[in-house]
């Protein structure tokens, strides 16, 4: 695993965490993966972890979602007629986090920008089909390392901020 983010940031007493990992051992497998975790840690609430992992399958044309080792969403990355992937993750109920806005945000956050980068990856390198050979696709994704950490952090803040967890 290579560690993208780790921020951590206190609310209402209670620490809270945002990790985003990238699991090399994935590509193994012709995957590009990306680990998730938001954990509230201590303060007046009991701790609590919720991951989620982003599969990106790129000889398959696929983005799944994954939620505390639950399939939650699949999609084909060109198939415009599904359900976009970012007003999935926007209308995921927090109760899906155990009810946490604030995990809610920090999960929803993580995703987004890791899909946001993802389809972005696949666009760049649509013509010729470069987007299905690994090495290329995970280049992408590997010179947006930081862009996507720093999406993240705004969009968890954003959210945590503006009160947009539900």
């Amino acid at each position: 695993m290579a560690r993208l983010t780790d921020v951590s940031f206190k609310i209402a007493g209670s620490k809270y965490r945002l990790t985003l990992d990238f699991d090399d051992a994935a590509l193994m497998q012709d995957t590009i993966a990306f680990d998730v975790v938001a954990e509230r840690i201590g303060g007046k609430l009991p701790s609590e972890t919720i991951d989620a992992r982003v599969e990106i399958i790129p000889g398959q044309d696929l983005i799944v979602i994954h939620v505390a080792g639950q399939e939650v969403f699949r999609t084909d990355v060109f198939d415009h007629a599904a359900t976009p992937a970012e007003q999935f993750i926007q209308a995921m109920p927090a109760s899906m986090f155990g009810g946490d806005p604030i995990l809610g945000c920090a999960v929803k956050a993580g995703l987004s920008s890791i899909i946001g980068q993802a389809i972005d990856c696949c666009r760049s390198l649509e013509a010729g089909a470069r987007w299905r050979v690994v090495a290329e696709y995970l280049r992408c994704m590997a010179q947006n390392f930081g862009k996507i950490s720093r999406i993240a952090m705004f969009r968890a803040f954003r959210c945590v901020l503006g009160g947009d967890g539900d």
